[in-house]
């Protein structure tokens, strides 16, 4: 028999079989459920431990929850609203402004790739510093970017370091 529970941006399924066992998957953005349970990830997550290969596909299964509504699947977001990482010099020129911006948001104009957007993308503080790390991570080594990994741990001073706006998550 199985349960499911969404919780937040992810779906629990406990399996019945005499004893529970209990399974984290993630939604796709077409709503398809993502196994990222193997036994080796789940301790890895719970330890912080993920290899880079785990990191990306853990920010992969996120990013297709979280962002790719706005910046699409294939990281090329919409044009003259929502601006591409696909490729992104914003990404290439500042880590940390991405950083900044996923914890933070960002509203007004900004320039990608010679081109200007102009629109509002609310803060992602309601992701912990994992999460933010795994997405960051994924998007840094898909699409043509230059392939950075950002850690919880850099994500935590960056939060801490950085008021948040009006209403959103600590």
């Amino acid at each position: 028999m199985l349960r499911r529970q969404d919780v937040g941006h992810r779906v629990v399924v406990r399996r019945i079989v005499g004893v529970s066992q209990e399974r984290t998957l993630y939604s796709d953005a077409l709503g398809e459920l993502v196994d990222l349970t193997e036994t080796d990830l789940t301790i890895a997550t719970e330890k912080g431990t993920l290899t880079l290969e785990q990191q990306i596909k853990a920010g992969e299964a996120l990013f297709a929850g979280t962002c790719s509504v706005c910046h699409q699947p294939n990281g090329q977001g919409l044009e003259g609203v929502f601006p591409p990482l696909a490729g992104s010099d914003l990404l290439a020129k500042d880590s940390h402004r991405a950083a900044k911006i996923v914890l933070n948001g960002l509203t007004g104009p900004v320039a990608v790739n010679g081109k200007t957007f102009n629109s509002v993308m609310p803060p992602m503080s309601q992701l912990n510093d994992d999460e933010l790390a795994n997405i960051l991570t994924y998007v840094t080594h898909s699409w043509g970017n230059d392939g950075l990994r950002y850690s919880a741990e850099e994500l935590a001073e960056t939060r801490k370091a950085t008021a948040r706006p009006p209403g959103a998550a600590n």
